[in-house]
């Protein structure tokens, strides 16, 4: 019985906590969050971690996610855009000036072996920050096209 117990605890998926740079709505600059994230058992390109982005952002609107390529670096950027907010995302605003998002944010850093990883260091914030830029921009320029603007 012991055995059984011990086998089937080893086929569970782990959970980890994987740092992330988050914009809250209201907060007045990014913050570093550990992001619960599930990696399966079976982890590889078809069963890649599953990052739990709800419980950072909440789940009360839709989230999207986009890719972003900066030279070696890759980013996934989760947001929910918010048109009720009174106020653009004050976060986004402290780095990028003319930030009118309203909205969360999320960026995490994607890896060659592992769909996220760990954002470190003074380099991948700085290209975080290009990389929401970038984003953000792409995603209003869909909008506009999109609403034939």
């Amino acid at each position: 019985m012991l055995t059984s117990n011990y086998q089937s605890a080893k086929l569970q998926p782990t959970t980890i906590s994987v740092e992330g740079l988050h914009f809250p709505q209201s907060a007045s600059g990014p913050v570093w969050t550990a992001v619960a994230t599930i990696v399966p058992l079976n982890e590889d390109i078809d069963h890649p971690r599953f990052p739990a982005v709800e419980h950072v952002m909440g789940a009360r609107k839709v989230t999207r996610e986009c890719q972003v390529a900066l030279g070696d670096r890759q980013f996934i950027i989760f947001y929910q855009h918010d048109d009720k907010a009174q106020l653009p995302n004050q976060a986004l605003k402290s780095v990028i000036l003319k930030s009118d998002w309203r909205g969360e944010v999320l960026i995490m850093a994607r890896g060659t072996k592992h769909f996220v990883k760990n954002l470190r260091g003074k380099e991948d914030k700085r290209l975080a920050f290009l990389a929401v830029e970038g984003a953000l921009w792409l995603t209003v320029l869909r909008k506009v096209a999109a609403d034939g603007v």
